[in-house]
């Protein structure tokens, strides 16, 4: 059996590539949301439903009276800010694709904020499905997702979270997140946050 406290240095090399690889997560990408995606995102609602959670992003709940082709006409017309609801901004939906092309969460960008995403809910709001979660996504996520904000424009992007979410508000800083305000919101306090791009 390998011994960690040999003192052989290249058996220490061993061991911290190990390490490495344990935990490193797996590539993420982010893609529009399309028609190979159904059987995944369907999955992934499923997901979400049995652990009784909140399906976040709320950009990618179907409407009762949607095919799953609406949904995606819907999720292009948003991206081009046309045929939206007038009380909505523009945003654009992406699925988290893992390296062997299943769908393990969601990530939503604001364009532009209305008062009430200035208060709750900001540039960027994502979710992991339950089965894919301590992997590292959220926090791979959102880099991409900031980068995404980056060619958008947004120069100072507000990332909202649960004050009791310490999952969220930890890859928020380890980002570069710095506290901006709380605000009390339909009977909880919001933790908000700003990067800078």
């Amino acid at each position: 059996m390998l011994n960690r406290k040999s003192g052989n240095r290249q058996l220490e090399h061993y061991y911290d590539m190990v390490k490495f690889i344990s935990i490193s997560p797996m590539k993420i990408t982010l893609q529009l949301p399309n028609k190979s995606h159904q059987k995944d995102y369907e999955a992934m609602i499923k997901e979400f439903f049995e652990h009784g959670e909140q399906i976040i992003p709320q950009a990618m709940i179907m409407k009762s009276e949607e095919t799953f082709d609406d949904f995606l006409i819907r999720c292009e017309n948003y991206r081009q800010g046309i045929n939206m609801n007038p009380e909505h901004v523009p945003a654009t939906l992406f699925f988290m694709i893992d390296e062997t092309g299943k769908v393990v969460g969601a990530v939503a960008i604001r364009h532009e904020l209305n008062e009430r995403l200035k208060l709750n809910g900001g540039h960027i709001g994502y979710g992991v499905r339950p089965s894919e979660r301590k992997k590292g996504y959220a926090s791979i996520t959102l880099k991409l997702a900031l980068e995404k904000c980056k060619e958008l424009g947004i120069e100072n992007a507000l990332i909202v979270c649960k004050k009791d979410n310490i999952g969220s508000k930890k890859v928020i800083q380890k980002n570069g997140g710095a506290r901006d305000s709380d605000y009390e919101f339909e009977g909880s306090t919001k933790e908000r946050y700003r990067i800078k791009l």
